[in-house]
């Protein structure tokens, strides 16, 4: 009975987390998600620290 049970477990995928353990796929995401904002805000600050509207607007 409980060789069945084990090896029902090591089929689970590998998002699927155990009670008390950490959940890697959340922590990921989460750490894509803010490394996506903070990239995003860099390019917004990039592109205004040079200027860029009203360099865009004198090249045209």
């Amino acid at each position: 009975m409980e060789s069945e049970a084990l090896e029902q477990v090591g089929h689970l995928p590998f998002y699927i987390t155990g009670p008390g353990q950490t959940d890697g796929l959340m922590v990921g995401i989460i750490i894509l998600a803010l490394v996506g904002v903070v990239l995003i805000g860099v390019f917004y600050l990039y592109l205004h620290a040079w200027d860029c509207p009203d360099f865009c607007a004198l090249a045209w």
